[in-house]
């Protein structure tokens, strides 16, 4: 029984510290603006372009896309990870320009919805020829 214990405590102190020091929060980044095309085609791909702050220092970061489409609609969500890893550089994070390729088909109009951290959206139509 002893032998077992040891083992088991420090596997636990281990993974407790490791834990405290590398938490991480995942969270919906606030988008101020996007840049979409004029116009696209119906049966042609199309990148978005995503701009705003993504946090005030280095443990901030952008996380990717979680996203829903039909050949009317994309709806949109920014994510990003926070990491407490003890040491955050005093950099501020931004998207800057982050893209987010779309995929055919689009019917006309497509209307693309980004939804923010306070749940209103950020809303863009674009003519489909």
């Amino acid at each position: 029984m002893r032998k077992l214990f040891l083992p088991l405590a420090l596997l636990l102190v281990t993974a407790c510290g490791e834990s405290k020091f590398h938490q991480s929060v995942d969270y919906a980044i606030f988008v101020d603006s996007i840049q979409v095309p004029a116009v696209v085609s119906s049966n042609q791909p199309f990148t978005i372009r995503f701009f705003g702050e993504v946090g005030p220092d280095q443990c901030w970061n952008f996380n990717g896309f979680n996203s829903q489409k039909d050949a009317r609609r994309l709806d949109i969500l920014v994510l990003g990870r926070y990491v407490s890893t003890g040491r955050c550089p005093q950099i501020e994070v931004k998207l800057d320009g982050e893209p987010f390729d779309v995929q055919p088909p689009f019917e006309d109009p497509f209307t693309v919805r980004v939804t923010q951290p306070n749940g209103d959206s950020l809303v863009v139509t674009i003519p489909v020829r």
